[in-house]
């Protein structure tokens, strides 16, 4: 049995196909150029979406190694469960967790690396929350540079106290 459809309403989908392809493509070539980790959740944290940064933070060298899989699949139970706690606040409740620093380990070289990490609730188009969004931002040379500076200071002030006594 062979549709009848009219060649015009054909070529409109085909039109709307590559449409949403090519938006599709803009927005997969933006967040892969965005140097910061971009990620998307179900509301079982589990990933759905990840950009190029996230995956060579995970040491994964393709998409499907991630998708389908959860923080306990990468970090220690106790990392995994403190990151399941914090989204579960952003899942169930709708709050949204902004510029949260943390240290997590680097996958591709086990060195500790801090993130400002944002989460906020997904909606669907009806306003239901269906996941979560995630972009964590490399604050390492920051906090090093902090680190630095409050060893320094308190260098200085024990050398003010030993000159003082």
């Amino acid at each position: 049995m062979m549709l009848d459809i009219p060649p015009a309403t054909l070529d409109e989908a085909q039109q709307e196909i590559e449409r949403l392809r090519q938006e599709n493509h803009l927005l997969r070539t933006v967040i892969d150029a965005v140097p910061s980790l971009i990620y998307v959740k179900d509301m079982n944290s589990r990933f759905v979406l990840a950009n190029r940064m996230t995956l060579d933070h995970m040491n994964l060298p393709s998409e499907t190694d991630i998708i389908g899989k959860g923080d306990i699949d990468f970090h220690e139970p106790s990392k995994a469960a403190q990151f399941r706690i914090e989204e579960e606040s952003i899942l169930f409740a709708g709050l949204q967790m902004l510029h949260h620093e943390q240290e997590v380990v680097n996958h591709s070289n086990a060195h500790p690396i801090w993130y400002s990490t944002s989460k906020v609730p997904l909606h669907d188009t009806d306003g239901k929350i269906i996941g979560l969004i995630g972009i964590n931002h490399d604050i390492t040379k920051r906090r090093q540079s902090e680190m630095e500076l409050q060893q320094l200071k308190d260098d200085l002030e024990q050398r003010v106290l030993d000159r003082t006594t």
